[in-house]
Protein backbone atom coordinates (compact mmCIF):
# COMPACT_ATOMS: atom_id res chain seq x y z
CA UNK A 1 0.00 0.00 0.00
CA UNK A 2 0.82 3.53 -0.79
CA UNK A 3 -0.52 6.47 1.26
CA UNK A 4 -0.16 9.90 1.90
CA UNK A 5 -1.29 13.56 3.11
CA UNK A 6 -0.81 17.16 2.58
CA UNK A 7 -2.48 19.97 3.75
CA UNK A 8 -2.13 22.75 6.74
CA UNK A 9 -2.70 22.95 10.09
CA UNK A 10 -3.39 25.71 12.14
CA UNK A 11 -2.34 26.04 15.97
CA UNK A 12 -1.13 27.49 18.88
CA UNK A 13 2.30 26.76 20.67
CA UNK A 14 5.55 27.54 21.81
CA UNK A 15 4.20 29.36 25.06
CA UNK A 16 6.76 31.61 26.50
CA UNK A 17 6.68 34.36 29.09
CA UNK A 18 8.13 37.90 27.84
CA UNK A 19 9.78 40.51 30.65
CA UNK A 20 6.53 41.22 31.36
CA UNK A 21 5.55 37.68 32.78
CA UNK A 22 2.78 37.79 30.21
CA UNK A 23 1.97 34.62 28.66
CA UNK A 24 2.71 34.98 24.59
CA UNK A 25 1.74 32.40 21.85
CA UNK A 26 3.64 31.50 19.12
CA UNK A 27 2.10 29.10 16.08
CA UNK A 28 0.14 29.75 12.71
CA UNK A 29 -0.67 27.57 9.92
CA UNK A 30 2.13 25.28 8.84
CA UNK A 31 2.38 23.03 5.85
CA UNK A 32 1.83 18.88 6.89
CA UNK A 33 2.77 16.08 4.16
CA UNK A 34 2.83 12.67 4.46
CA UNK A 35 4.43 9.79 2.13
CA UNK A 36 4.22 6.45 3.59
CA UNK A 37 4.29 3.38 1.66
CA UNK A 38 3.57 -0.13 3.64
CA UNK A 39 4.09 -3.43 2.87
CA UNK A 40 2.60 -7.03 4.65
CA UNK A 41 3.59 -10.00 4.01
CA UNK A 42 1.17 -12.89 5.42
CA UNK A 43 1.32 -16.52 5.82
CA UNK A 44 -0.40 -19.33 8.21
CA UNK A 45 1.99 -19.19 10.90
CA UNK A 46 3.61 -15.95 10.58
CA UNK A 47 3.58 -12.76 8.83
CA UNK A 48 5.87 -9.59 8.09
CA UNK A 49 4.87 -6.39 8.54
CA UNK A 50 6.40 -2.53 8.14
CA UNK A 51 5.99 1.06 6.83
CA UNK A 52 8.33 4.03 5.97
CA UNK A 53 6.95 7.34 6.46
CA UNK A 54 8.52 10.99 5.48
CA UNK A 55 7.14 13.92 6.37
CA UNK A 56 6.68 17.80 8.16
CA UNK A 57 4.79 18.51 11.41
CA UNK A 58 3.52 15.10 11.54
CA UNK A 59 1.78 15.48 15.02
CA UNK A 60 -2.01 15.19 13.80
CA UNK A 61 -1.33 12.45 11.78
CA UNK A 62 0.82 10.32 14.44
CA UNK A 63 3.10 8.49 12.34
CA UNK A 64 5.64 6.64 14.25
CA UNK A 65 5.85 8.27 17.47
CA UNK A 66 3.95 11.31 16.17
CA UNK A 67 6.37 13.85 14.58
CA UNK A 68 6.04 16.94 16.17
CA UNK A 69 5.61 20.74 15.27
CA UNK A 70 9.05 22.26 15.94
CA UNK A 71 8.99 25.51 14.51
CA UNK A 72 11.01 28.35 13.79
CA UNK A 73 9.12 31.67 14.38
CA UNK A 74 9.79 35.17 12.83
CA UNK A 75 9.93 36.72 16.29
CA UNK A 76 8.69 40.38 14.87
CA UNK A 77 5.86 39.05 13.72
CA UNK A 78 5.00 35.82 15.63
CA UNK A 79 4.60 33.24 12.25
CA UNK A 80 5.89 30.31 11.58
CA UNK A 81 8.48 29.97 8.66
CA UNK A 82 9.84 26.65 9.47
CA UNK A 83 8.61 23.15 10.56
CA UNK A 84 9.97 19.54 11.74
CA UNK A 85 10.87 17.35 9.17
CA UNK A 86 11.23 13.75 10.16
CA UNK A 87 11.34 10.36 8.45
CA UNK A 88 11.48 6.64 10.03
CA UNK A 89 9.71 3.46 9.65
CA UNK A 90 8.96 0.58 11.72
CA UNK A 91 9.06 -2.92 10.66
CA UNK A 92 7.39 -6.10 13.21
CA UNK A 93 7.09 -10.09 12.82
CA UNK A 94 4.87 -11.90 13.70
CA UNK A 95 4.02 -15.63 14.25
CA UNK A 96 1.33 -17.23 14.38
CA UNK A 97 2.15 -20.74 16.42
CA UNK A 98 -1.49 -21.83 16.90
CA UNK A 99 -4.86 -20.54 16.20
CA UNK A 100 -5.67 -17.66 18.29
CA UNK A 101 -2.29 -17.03 19.27
CA UNK A 102 0.42 -14.53 17.99
CA UNK A 103 3.31 -13.42 18.87
CA UNK A 104 4.98 -10.34 17.87
CA UNK A 105 8.72 -8.34 17.67
CA UNK A 106 8.86 -5.38 16.19
CA UNK A 107 11.50 -1.49 15.92
CA UNK A 108 10.56 1.44 14.77
CA UNK A 109 12.97 4.94 14.39
CA UNK A 110 11.68 8.16 13.92
CA UNK A 111 14.40 10.36 13.05
CA UNK A 112 14.31 14.35 12.35
CA UNK A 113 16.11 16.21 9.51
CA UNK A 114 19.53 16.82 10.87
CA UNK A 115 19.47 20.79 9.21
CA UNK A 116 16.66 21.19 11.60
CA UNK A 117 19.21 19.93 14.54
CA UNK A 118 21.29 23.29 14.01
CA UNK A 119 17.84 25.63 13.76
CA UNK A 120 15.78 24.31 16.35
CA UNK A 121 16.36 21.08 17.77
CA UNK A 122 14.31 18.98 20.28
CA UNK A 123 15.96 15.72 19.97
CA UNK A 124 18.23 13.64 17.15
CA UNK A 125 16.32 10.67 17.12
CA UNK A 126 13.14 8.23 18.65
CA UNK A 127 13.57 4.59 18.39
CA UNK A 128 11.20 1.82 19.80
CA UNK A 129 11.42 -1.70 20.27
CA UNK A 130 8.49 -3.53 21.53
CA UNK A 131 7.69 -7.57 22.45
CA UNK A 132 4.16 -8.47 22.15
CA UNK A 133 2.19 -11.67 22.62
CA UNK A 134 -1.88 -12.09 22.15
CA UNK A 135 -4.17 -15.02 22.80
CA UNK A 136 -8.19 -14.83 21.99
CA UNK A 137 -10.34 -17.38 23.51
CA UNK A 138 -13.80 -18.33 21.70
CA UNK A 139 -13.58 -15.39 19.62
CA UNK A 140 -14.73 -12.77 21.89
CA UNK A 141 -12.27 -12.13 24.17
CA UNK A 142 -8.26 -11.14 23.84
CA UNK A 143 -5.82 -10.97 26.27
CA UNK A 144 -2.40 -9.69 25.67
CA UNK A 145 0.64 -8.69 27.08
CA UNK A 146 3.50 -6.04 25.37
CA UNK A 147 7.12 -4.57 26.74
CA UNK A 148 8.05 -1.79 24.91
CA UNK A 149 11.32 0.51 25.15
CA UNK A 150 11.85 3.79 23.89
CA UNK A 151 15.15 5.78 23.37
CA UNK A 152 15.52 9.34 22.56
CA UNK A 153 18.57 10.51 21.85
CA UNK A 154 19.85 14.15 22.33
CA UNK A 155 16.98 15.36 24.17
CA UNK A 156 16.88 19.00 24.59
CA UNK A 157 15.61 20.56 27.21
CA UNK A 158 16.08 24.12 26.83
CA UNK A 159 18.79 25.50 29.33
CA UNK A 160 19.64 21.69 29.70
CA UNK A 161 22.49 19.45 28.34
CA UNK A 162 21.54 17.16 25.84
CA UNK A 163 21.09 13.39 26.81
CA UNK A 164 20.17 10.27 25.84
CA UNK A 165 16.85 9.14 27.70
CA UNK A 166 15.63 5.62 27.77
CA UNK A 167 12.22 3.90 29.26
CA UNK A 168 10.45 0.60 29.29
CA UNK A 169 6.94 0.36 29.58
CA UNK A 170 4.93 -2.72 30.51
CA UNK A 171 0.92 -2.97 29.06
CA UNK A 172 -1.51 -5.52 29.57
CA UNK A 173 -4.43 -5.67 27.16
CA UNK A 174 -8.10 -6.72 27.60
CA UNK A 175 -10.69 -6.71 24.60
CA UNK A 176 -13.91 -7.88 24.26
CA UNK A 177 -15.81 -8.39 20.79
CA UNK A 178 -19.53 -8.54 20.28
Amino acid sequence: AVGGAWGRESYKGGVYLNNKKDTVYTGGLVDVYLVNPALKLSHKYFEVAGKFFWGQNLDVFGAFGGGIVSETVDATERRVVDGQRTMGYWAQLTGKPIEGWTMHVGYGVEDPDERQEKASPLYFRNSSIWVSTFYTFFEYVTLGFQWQQIRTEGLSVTGAPREDVTGNALMANAKLSF
